[in-house]
């Protein structure tokens, strides 16, 4: 996997944020990812302060143990999807996009919207994607939130 340099997050056409080289992948709803954080943490003072002790008193340090073990598990994994790639598809140089703008067809005016390709010995339909200047894979779609073809 080749990732984007300092110097190609600057030509970089979406509305992610783009971090450490490419690595880290981030979107534009700041408010929901903090507003998150902030209400898991509440709920996890809460429960420390009116939970914890009275857990301790009459049960097993277990007890106590496993809410906070699901609780780290649940953190690691919302880190790890708040920073991690959502499957972008690369946009096209613009020699590339030149060279696809070059190979559609037009009937009438009117530009081919979809092709039929053989992918390994199957007839699948791909699509034109006007805002990133290329053919989408199959199972791509266009993320009006994040200005990307995604791969689903």
């Amino acid at each position: 996997m080749e990732y984007a340099t300092e110097d190609d997050s600057s030509e970089y056409q979406g509305t992610n944020t783009v971090c450490c080289r490419g690595r880290v992948i981030m979107g534009t709803d700041w408010g929901v990812y903090i507003g998150g954080i902030v209400y898991v943490l509440i709920l996890l003072t809460l429960f420390a302060v009116a939970e914890i002790p009275f857990l301790l008193h009459k049960f097993s340090p277990i007890v106590v143990a496993i809410p906070v073990g699901i609780f780290l598990y649940g953190s690691a994994h919302f880190w790890r999807c708040s920073f991690m790639d959502p499957g972008i598809i690369p946009r096209p140089t613009r020699e590339e996009a030149s060279y696809f703008q070059k190979s559609l067809v037009y009937q009438d005016g009117i530009v081919e919207e979809s092709r039929k390709v053989l992918i390994n010995g199957i007839e699948v339909e791909i699509k034109w994607c006007k805002s990133c200047k290329m053919w989408r894979p199959p199972r791509g779609s266009h993320c009006s939130r994040c200005n990307n073809c995604i791969d689903v």
